[in-house]
């Protein structure tokens, strides 16, 4: 009996995401939430077969603790392979000295909003799909698969783009990890 109830469980879980793979295109955005770590990365990766450019607001200090600093550098190689461009919007108080600045080698543009603003999640937008990424405090992934939701999203990006600056101050002496 315990391991029909814990097929169960497992069926039961998985329904949701069955749901939103078989919704209609057009009349109902899929939506997939994924959990922990594993989903976190999943997520990450599933941007690389997305189309150039990538729109994305970074909380780095967030990211190099989930998915992690090894898993980061697999994703910024991963795009460099694919010659993907990621357009990155990120906060001073998330961001490290030095960390993931515009790179031609990296395929990447950066620019920073006031320090006043604080990302406290990250996000990627693509043509077609948003993946929002949480820290580790909630620890989760979703991805959002509707056309009117990216176009919104971008259109966010983009006014947070034009009042962006190319160089942040250097984050809070707070957040400095030699001290």
């Amino acid at each position: 009996m315990d391991e029909w109830g814990q097929r169960r469980r497992v069926l039961e879980s998985v329904v949701p995401q069955l749901r939103a793979f078989h919704a209609k295109a057009g009349t109902a955005p899929r939506v997939r939430y994924l959990e922990g770590a594993s989903g976190i990365r999943t997520a990450l990766f599933e941007t690389l077969d997305w189309p150039t450019p990538l729109r994305g607001v970074l909380s780095m200090r967030d990211l190099l603790s989930v998915p992690g600093v090894e898993a980061m550098e697999e994703y910024i190689a991963g795009r460099r392979e694919r010659q993907l461009w990621l357009h990155v919007l990120r906060s001073p108080e998330k961001d490290l000295p030095g960390g993931w600045p515009t790179s031609c080698d990296d395929y990447r543009r950066t620019r920073f909003v006031p320090a006043e603003y604080l990302f406290t999640m990250s996000m990627i937008i693509g043509d077609t799909s948003a993946a929002m990424i949480s820290s580790q405090r909630e620890n989760f992934a979703l991805v959002v698969e509707s056309l009117e939701y990216v176009e919104m999203h971008r259109n966010l990006f983009e006014v947070l783009w034009a009042a962006g600056s190319q160089a942040a101050e250097d984050p809070p002496a707070t957040h400095r990890p030699d001290t």
